[in-house]
């Protein structure tokens, strides 16, 4: 069994990492959204659309401030995320989704 040293929280995070392989997620902006899905838009439309049709995950800190998961954002590149079609998206708003 391994002690565990903790002098300024390294050693700690390398055991977590070594031997742990906790999964980690980080928060992310827009901008670095657009920048992993590859987009050249400039403003924040595309991931409030994606996060919107729940293709990746959004955490709103407050009224003016979304960050975005970026574990869902690279599932989504790689092909792992779910699709959602509009349909979809209209019946969950209590909208109803016409054929």
């Amino acid at each position: 069994m391994q002690t565990r040293t903790i002098s300024n929280g390294l050693a700690l995070r390398q055991i977590a990492s070594t031997h742990y392989s906790l999964p980690s997620d980080r928060l992310i902006d827009f901008r670095q959204v657009n920048e992993l899905t590859g987009s050249r838009c400039s403003t924040a439309h595309n991931a409030r659309a994606l996060a919107k049709r729940g293709q990746i995950k959004s955490v709103r800190l407050n009224e003016r401030v979304i960050r975005y998961s970026e574990r869902s954002v690279l599932d989504l590149v790689n092909g792992v995320a779910p699709v959602v079609s509009d349909s979809q998206i209209g019946s969950a708003q209590g909208e109803v989704a016409t054929p």
